[in-house]
């Protein structure tokens, strides 16, 4: 088993005296302190504890002691380094040019410390080495948490620095006395300020750039987004954005950051070109491609047109029941693509839900709109899917002609697209009169 330290070589206590005060002054600064004598293959314990003691009285060799003491106080993750580490074998070697060698491992139940061989004397071979563990879990803790600060802090100085070179206007607020310092400003900023001639009191400054650089229908979310409320909400560190639009209905974003517990950076950008991208992801449907409702309800219903339709799939149901929604979807794309395949750049199509569309045509007459209807409707006819030739696919028509807004008229093409579902596969056009309600049977074909 382990060696009393009357079993020491008579050689050791040639240097006795130096040993006991390096042992001395470890054993009060470390959790274990042991003695390997390499040519005995034995180890002295000089500080160690009852379950280091108890996993060692069944073996007699340093090295077989060290092993499975290291197995067993481990955590799996570093255990393959430490025992690398504790091979006794090449210990001279490696200790060959070096007074210390050191190696970090984790404990399963101390936490983080750090295992220490110091040379004891130059014999050749070497033969006394003093083996040393200390705790260094708060100090592996504290690094840990310096490192994630210094992370965060350079993640957010990145932040702060793609805000000063890409928003046109940026501000500080100072959360607890609401001040504002503006760091960066555009000239309509400057402008819509300036007009106020207001104090820089945040609550004041945001209400009137509201009130006088924000588009009517904007207005109540970008409020909320910029109240005091929702800047407190944000983390240290965290980032919100907002896509708005300007008295002018140009689409530009701004960007909240909270860099301290007192203070939240704004931008504001005027990139056309960046937010026009970002507005076709928005705006556009991800399995057709077409423009989706969010893009009808926010910018299609108060545009003008002069040909106005609404456009269903004929017994799609029957198609997502029979076969499955992945081929209703399929069906849903080739359709799309047929639609787009007949329409001017001028023209928007619209997938308005499920398989309905809406197309909305600009400067066009009753007879082009008619012959381009019925292009679509033939298109559609002639769809066929390879792995499916029993689906046989048709689309209903009805349109209104006529010069007002989307919003106005889409109740009677959708009225006129009821008088088409009535036969199926059909073209209807109506003309277009304000609060009108169809009541007859108009169709065209």
């Amino acid at each position: 088993m382990i060696s009393n330290n009357e079993e020491l070589n008579h050689d050791f206590f040639n240097h006795i005296d130096n040993i006991l005060k390096i042992i001395q002054a470890t054993s009060e600064l470390f959790i274990s302190v042991h003695l390997f004598d390499l040519k005995e293959n034995k180890l002295i314990p000089i500080k160690t504890n009852e379950r280091i003691r108890q996993l060692s009285e069944n073996f007699s060799s340093a090295q077989e002691i060290v092993s499975f003491v290291m197995e067993n106080v481990s955590a799996p993750e570093t255990l393959d380094s430490i025992k690398e580490f504790t091979t006794l074998e090449t210990l001279p070697e490696r200790l060959k040019d070096k007074k210390m060698l050191s190696q970090m491992f984790q404990g399963k139940y101390l936490g983080w410390c750090n295992t220490m061989f110091v040379k004891l004397d130059e014999e050749v071979p070497l033969r006394y080495v003093l083996c040393i563990v200390e705790n260094v879990d708060k100090d592996v803790k504290r690094i840990k948490a310096l490192r994630k600060t210094k992370r965060e802090n350079s993640k957010l100085n990145s932040i702060v620095d793609a805000l000063m070179a890409e928003y046109t206007t940026v501000c500080s607020v100072n959360l607890d006395n609401e001040h504002v310092e503006f760091l960066r400003t555009s000239e309509r900023s400057s402008n819509v300020l300036n007009e106020g001639n207001m104090e820089p009191i945040y609550h004041n400054l945001i209400n009137y750039y509201i009130d006088n650089g924000i588009y009517q229908k904007d207005r109540k979310v970008t409020k909320e987004f910029f109240s005091i409320d929702n800047l407190k909400s944000i983390k240290s560190g965290a980032s919100k954005s907002l896509i708005y639009r300007n008295e002018f209905k140009e689409y530009g974003e701004t960007k909240l950051i909270r860099t301290g517990k007192k203070y939240v950076l704004i931008g504001f950008s005027e990139q056309k070109k960046r937010i026009e991208e970002m507005k076709e992801i928005i705006f556009t449907d991800s399995l057709t491609k077409v423009k989706n409702r969010k893009y009808y309800d926010e910018e299609l219903v108060a545009q003008k047109c002069q040909g106005l339709v609404m456009a269903d799939i004929d017994y799609f149901k029957t198609v997502n029941d029979t076969y499955g929604h992945q081929v209703g979807d399929q069906v849903l794309m080739m359709i799309s693509k047929a639609l787009k395949s007949c329409v001017r750049k001028t023209d928007e199509i619209i997938r308005y839900g499920g398989d309905e569309f809406i197309i909305s045509f600009q400067e066009i007459t009753k007879e082009a709109l008619e012959t381009l209807l019925e292009k679509m409707r033939e298109k559609v006819e002639k769809i066929k899917i390879e792995e499916y030739p029993n689906i046989q696919l048709s689309m209903s028509f009805g349109a209104v002609f006529g010069d007002s807004i989307v919003e106005k008229m889409v109740t009677t093409a959708d009225e006129s697209l009821y008088v088409s579902k009535e036969n199926r596969n059909m073209v209807t056009i109506v003309p277009y009169e304000e609060q009108k309600v169809l009541k007859y049977n108009l169709g065209s074909r």
